[in-house]
């Protein structure tokens, strides 16, 4: 593992730091972030947790609601030319399982995944009672992959301190 000094960090970080906008949204709607995007006109963009900007008005049910959401977003993707990281909450179906699959989404029936050219899903060991330890090892799940096709489990350690994925 490569534990990188704070300076070392911050010196990277100091060479992006203008291309990275970071924007704290409440009660805000896709509609918001595509105005954003035809403002800012990014290469990339994190809609962090995105089903927070979906609106009940019009919808019965949640599901459906999740899916026109998700639909927003890759048409915000396709609109803007850029991609669109669309992260998302798992259910309470996922807690303590390694294996994961795209029927955890919270939410949503098939809307989202039906949307989404990748799926990545990420999963902990299981909580054991009296380990005060952090556990560092965590899953990346493909559950979906339309760029390659290629599905299976990831296992690697996670750097707290970075942020970083390593095997």
């Amino acid at each position: 593992m490569c534990m990188m000094t704070m300076k070392k960090l911050k010196s990277l970080y100091s060479k992006v730091h203008s291309n990275i906008k970071i924007m704290e949204t409440h009660d805000k709607q896709m509609s918001y972030v595509e105005t954003v995007c035809k403002i800012e006109k990014p290469d990339v963009l994190i809609v962090d947790v995105g089903d927070k900007f979906a609106t009940m008005q019009g919808f019965v049910r949640q599901d459906e609601s999740l899916k026109a959401n998700v639909i927003h977003a890759r048409q915000i993707a396709k609109v803007y030319d850029c991609v669109v990281f669309y992260v998302s909450q798992l259910s309470t179906e996922a807690e303590g399982k390694v294996v994961l699959n795209q029927s955890m989404l919270e939410g949503s029936k098939t809307g989202k995944a039906a949307e989404a050219d990748l799926i990545l899903l990420l999963a902990r060991n299981p909580h054991i009672q009296g380990q005060y330890e952090e556990d560092k090892q965590r899953h990346i799940n493909i559950a979906k992959n339309k760029l390659t096709g290629w599905h299976g489990v990831l296992h690697c350690n996670l750097d707290y301190v970075t942020g970083r994925y390593y095997a």
